[in-house]
């Protein structure tokens, strides 16, 4: 097969000539400069060069004409048609690939299939396009994978994401969004923390770890307000699952809350009082209970108020007492119904030997009468 090359000859005549040689061609000269010009007077020939196989135009290469500010192009060849393949711009140093117009380094333009490709030595492969919709798009083996449409939005395994970031899984799957740091577990400071700001900074949240703010191995929740940082409005010791708010230090409570609560309803689960009314209980009398509030200032078995303002109370634990002390109360009470309804019944029995008193002094009255 012979190789043809047309080209414009650069000699002082500037005839076209056509030279065809069946062996290796080799320009060679030892003086520096160019080694091959291609020149032609005709601005409106832009193919200087063509490679044909068995005479069948496959490639050519040339620069373009003077109202194409003569940018060097490459060209396509295939059954009779010419297909633009790449454009060098001769005033900017821009390529383009599929673009005749590169208005940056480098373009690539497919309106078909993907730009770029990347391929290792298995045929592995990822791909990246520019989608029809102005989004890019990144495939892994021609599986769409990450695609960033024209409004910005990320979607990780969706092509139509929702937010600045929108993972799916689809119809099947775990989504899981991981956030890692020292992998080594050799620097604490090192800690995986995400930011969230508004209004300019000002307003906003911390979420994470942070072993300078929240403290070692503490998962939180910090606010910002005003640009003031507060690092103890929600925290997880990791080690226990103790949960603290408002504090940094749950200690060994489950929950542990620094300041005021508001609920419609809690439950206790803890022991009861019930032990009062069981037979054998030692109810104190109450001379005893009178003096020991005479010496203690306060109930039996209740916490003192210097106690309590030291120590706080045990919700379960302070309600047990106050229903022990309750159902001592009603102790107490019966008690005195009984000793009430035994007052009441001897008042009765005083009103019928009154009565039988006075009829008494009244017939000793006759016998009296009746002597003198």
């Amino acid at each position: 097969m012979n190789l043809l090359l047309y080209i414009s000859l650069a000699v002082t005549t500037n005839i076209l000539g056509q030279i065809t040689h069946s062996e290796t061609v080799t320009i060679e000269s030892s003086s520096y400069g160019p080694k091959l010009i291609l020149n032609d007077a005709n601005t409106a020939n832009k193919v200087p060069l063509e490679f044909r196989s068995s005479n069948v135009i496959k490639w050519e290469l040339g620069a373009r004409n003077a109202n194409e500010q003569h940018d060097l192009a490459l060209w396509r060849h295939n059954n009779g048609t010419y297909h633009d393949v790449m454009w060098f711009n001769q005033d900017n140093g821009n390529v383009g690939i599929g673009s005749k117009t590169p208005n940056s380094k480098l373009v690539i333009q497919d309106l078909t299939k993907d730009q770029l490709s990347l391929i290792n030595t298995t045929s592995n492969s990822w791909q990246l396009r520019a989608g029809s919709t102005g989004s890019l798009i990144f495939k892994d083996d021609g599986v769409e994978r990450i695609r960033i449409n024209s409004s910005g939005n990320m979607g990780i395994g969706t092509n139509s994401p929702q937010g600045k970031l929108h993972v799916s899984t689809g119809t099947s799957g775990d989504a899981i969004f991981r956030l890692e740091a020292d992998t080594d577990n050799n620097n604490e400071s090192d800690n995986p923390l995400i930011e969230i700001r508004q209004d300019g900074g000002q307003l906003g949240v911390n979420i994470g770890y942070s072993e300078e703010n929240f403290g070692g191995n503490i998962f939180g929740i910090g606010t910002r307000y005003t640009n003031q940082e507060s690092w103890d409005t929600f925290t997880i010791n990791t080690s226990n699952g103790n949960v603290g708010i408002g504090t940094k230090n749950a200690d060994s409570w489950k929950l542990a809350v620094k300041g005021k609560i508001r609920a419609e309803e809690i439950k206790v689960e803890t022991g009861w009082a019930d032990y009062v009314f069981k037979e054998g209980y030692d109810l104190p009398t109450l001379e005893e209970v009178e003096k020991h509030i005479m010496e203690k200032g306060h109930l039996i078995n209740i916490p003192s108020a210097k106690e309590v303002e030291a120590n706080g109370i045990l919700l379960g634990e302070m309600n047990r007492l106050l229903l022990e002390k309750i159902e001592e109360l009603t102790l107490y009470t019966l008690q005195q119904d009984n000793a009430i309804k035994e007052l009441s019944s001897l008042r009765e029995e005083n009103k019928l030997l009154y009565k039988k008193l006075h009829s008494l002094e009244a017939v000793i009255l006759k016998i009296l009468e009746k002597q003198n």
